[in-house]
């Protein structure tokens, strides 16, 4: 299922500005996840030094869409005070590594410049044979333990598309 998102789409909060910051360890997906929203297509990424910056048009809504590299993680924290979203990418085939990402999503949850900011963690690659599945992830996690009201957990494919976009309307629906 896909969805052009450079064109507006059905009803939302009319002429809102939305800033949404992507988050996760290196190697997630958060880039190739980007371009899958803006342009609706696969596109082989190279892992991100710095920022990518783009911007689309979502329920009349203009996202400014922030993907900082997963091997700067000690630099997301200049960038909490400035967004309404939060898109934490996890690589669901990679279990050696849900510890550190259990570790930083711990953080993150409590961070003093997030805590009214809605976060959706999306379990990416579930294209991938042996991927963790949602529950699983889930389960590694303990995202039954966060007590918080505006954290949503999604699994998706940024390679097929899928889950993206229900991701995404699950987001949006917190701004309403």
């Amino acid at each position: 299922m896909g969805c052009n998102f450079g064109k507006t789409k059905g009803e939302g909060a009319a002429g809102s500005d939305k800033k949404i910051l992507f988050l996760g360890l290196d190697n997630a997906g958060k880039t190739t996840l980007l371009f899958k929203i803006k342009d609706d297509e696969f596109k082989d990424t190279v892992p991100t030094v710095g920022l990518n910056v783009e911007q689309i048009t979502y329920k009349d809504m203009t996202l400014t869409l922030w993907d900082v590299g997963g091997q700067a993680r000690k630099l997301w924290k200049h960038y909490y005070d400035k967004v309404d979203g939060v898109i934490m990418v996890i690589d669901s085939a990679d279990m050696d590594r849900m510890k550190i990402v259990q570790d930083e999503l711990s953080k993150i949850v409590v961070e003093p410049g997030l805590e009214t900011v809605p976060i959706l963690i999306m379990a990416n690659k579930q294209d991938l044979e042996g991927a963790l599945s949602q529950t699983e992830v889930s389960e590694l996690l303990n995202i039954k333990e966060i007590s918080r009201k505006n954290l949503i957990f999604h699994s998706c494919s940024a390679k097929t598309g899928d889950g993206l976009w229900e991701g995404l309307e699950k987001l949006s629906k917190l701004w309403i």
